[in-house]
Formats: structure tokens, C-alpha cells, sequence
């Protein structure tokens, strides 16, 4: 693409591209490219470690899950275990992968993947700004229905675990 021009990076989690597409002869066309990213489910005896941090694009805490971006060429276990380590100074077993997903179904970018864990050891020290507690799974589904979720992944990789899980059930049509 002779006429691609990169407007917006930034560090290796955006990158915005604008180009004339050729074929559509559309002049102002432009791509995302968002960073992949890794999440954690982190059960312990029925109970899931929900945190909460302040988003700058949301301009207020929000609950979620521990995790993050992929750097460079980092694998996806490897990205989680570091995530969690910086976030919680919790050491995790990574058991499965609960599924993947694509965050943005129009540019095709930015696959999160959500891993069920255990931790490794009780002791959790949150970086500064970032809380959390266990939450057993009544706790999160009140959670979800009274808005406390703020971004979709978190919702649909808290509910895909649940029904995979067989904690909730889907009920006869």
C-alpha cells in the first residue's frame, strides 16, 4: 500500500493507520491495530479475585480481571504471570484456557485471551491504585446486573467461565 500513512502509535498497544483504498476509491480510509491482550480468572474456593482500578478513558474506577498486554515477543502465559505478578505480587498456576476473543470485531484487532488459575500464594500486594477482593459467584452475577463491569471482555469472559463451568445454566427455550 504505496499510500499508507501511520497517524497514531502508541507504544506497541495502538497504531492507527490512514490510506486511500483503491478499489472502493474511498480517500479518508483508516485501520486499527489494538495490542493483544491476556486475562485472568483467578478461582479459589468458589470465589474469583475481582479488581478495581481508575480507566482514563472511563474516567473512573471499574471492576475487572488481572491482567494485561502482550510486550514485544512475550508469550501469553508469560504476559499473565508478569501482569499478575506487577499487579497482585501473586505468584499463579495457569490451569486452562477458558477461550479467546477478538475486542474489535471491526477492524479484526486485539484478541484477548482469559485463563482460568489457582494462586500459588496468599499473599497479595497490589500495585498502588489497583484493589481487590474475592468475590463468590453470586457476588459477581449482581455484579454484572447492576452495571459494576464497565467493559464488555470482562462481562463475557466472567459469564463464558460460569456457563462453561456449569455455575450458571442456560434455560430451556
Amino acid at each position: 500500500m504505496k499510500d499508507l500513512k501511520t497517524i497514531y502509535k502508541f507504544k506497541n498497544l495502538i497504531k492507527v493507520e490512514k490510506f486511500y483504498l483503491r478499489k472502493l476509491k474511498i480517500k479518508n480510509f483508516h485501520r486499527i491495530h489494538l495490542a493483544h491482550g491476556c486475562m485472568a480468572i483467578i478461582q479459589k474456593e468458589n470465589r474469583i479475585l475481582i479488581t478495581k482500578e481508575y480507566r482514563a478513558a472511563l474516567n473512573s474506577f471499574s471492576y475487572g480481571l488481572p491482567g494485561g498486554m502482550l510486550e514485544n515477543n512475550e508469550t501469553k502465559k508469560t504476559c499473565l504471570k508478569r501482569e499478575v505478578r506487577e499487579e497482585l505480587g501473586l505468584r499463579i498456576k495457569i490451569k486452562e484456557k477458558i477461550f479467546e476473543y477478538t475486542r474489535n470485531g471491526n477492524y479484526g484487532c486485539g484478541k484477548d485471551y482469559v485463563f482460568l488459575c489457582e494462586p500459588k500464594n496468599d499473599k497479595i500486594t497490589s500495585e498502588k491504585g489497583i484493589f481487590y477482593d474475592w468475590k463468590n459467584y453470586n457476588q459477581i452475577l449482581n455484579m454484572i446486573i447492576k452495571n459494576k463491569f464497565k467493559t464488555p471482555g470482562v462481562i463475557t469472559a466472567l459469564m463464558y467461565f460460569m456457563l462453561k463451568k456449569k455455575i450458571i445454566r442456560q434455560k430451556d427455550k
